[in-house]
């Protein structure tokens, strides 16, 4: 028994060197094509020792110190700069020739026609119209204002012309005559003077002209602060000048 294992062994051991080497001779040629591929090989030639030339050494006459010591000198054959004249010479064009004996030529001009303004009237102010048909009495109030009346508005004038004697009648209308001046025949005119406003009202009544007795003249500025509420009132504040008489009968 022992020597049938023993035999059984062997062979396979015979074997498995057989096959192991007949394995590596088929791969040894891939092996060796491997390497081949993988390696390159230059082949310099060589040339003979006379040929070679040693590279020759630089000989510098100064060190180079010494060089970048050395001022760098500017060449002397440099161009040189030429300056303009300042003075530019002009050139002056010869004077026209004028012929004396040439007639001249006059151009026509056509003028228009110059076109003529309506001529507008002058129309003559309102207050001027009203003044030729003035009655006595309004004309003796209005000479009490003198100069002064032609300074005013057209406006007041206007008023003035037409109300002055309104204004006189109502002051007559509220005027008594005080019992002490008929004792003492006391008679004269007086001129009262006053502003007369757009709201009826009147301000700064005073004497301007007295009757040379005091209580005739603080008799009519009573009179006037009564009877002014019945005054046609005017558009702007408005002078007005009235006298007021005293007669004895």
């Amino acid at each position: 028994m022992r020597i049938l294992v023993a035999l059984f062994i062997s062979v396979a051991l015979h074997l498995a060197t057989f096959f192991y080497l007949t394995y590596h001779k088929k791969d040894a040629p891939t092996v060796e094509n491997q390497k081949l591929s993988k390696t390159h090989i230059n082949y310099v030639k060589l040339l003979p020792n006379k040929q070679i030339e040693t590279p020759k050494k630089i000989q510098r006459d100064k060190p180079i110190k010494e060089i970048f010591k050395e001022k760098i000198t500017p060449p002397q054959n440099t161009p040189k700069i030429i300056e303009l004249p300042k003075e530019v010479k002009t050139f002056e064009l010869p004077p026209k020739i004028v012929q004396k004996d040439q007639p001249k030529v006059v151009e026509k001009t056509m003028s228009k026609p110059i076109a003529k303004e309506p001529i507008q009237e002058i129309k003559a102010p309102e207050s001027k119209k009203i003044e030729e048909n003035i009655d006595k009495i309004t004309k003796s109030y209005l000479e009490l204002y003198k100069d002064d009346f032609d300074s005013f508005p057209e406006e007041t004038k206007v008023y003035l012309i037409k109300n002055l004697k309104d204004i006189g009648k109502i002051t007559q209308r509220f005027l008594i005559y005080p019992y002490i001046a008929v004792q003492a025949k006391q008679s004269g005119i007086n001129v009262v003077e006053f502003i007369l406003h757009p709201n009826g009202k009147i301000t700064e009544p005073k004497i301007i002209k007295s009757s040379k007795y005091y209580i005739l003249d603080d008799n009519s500025v009573e009179t006037i602060n009564q009877a002014y509420r019945d005054y046609p009132r005017p558009d702007k504040p408005t002078i007005i000048r009235i006298y007021v008489k005293y007669e004895l009968i």
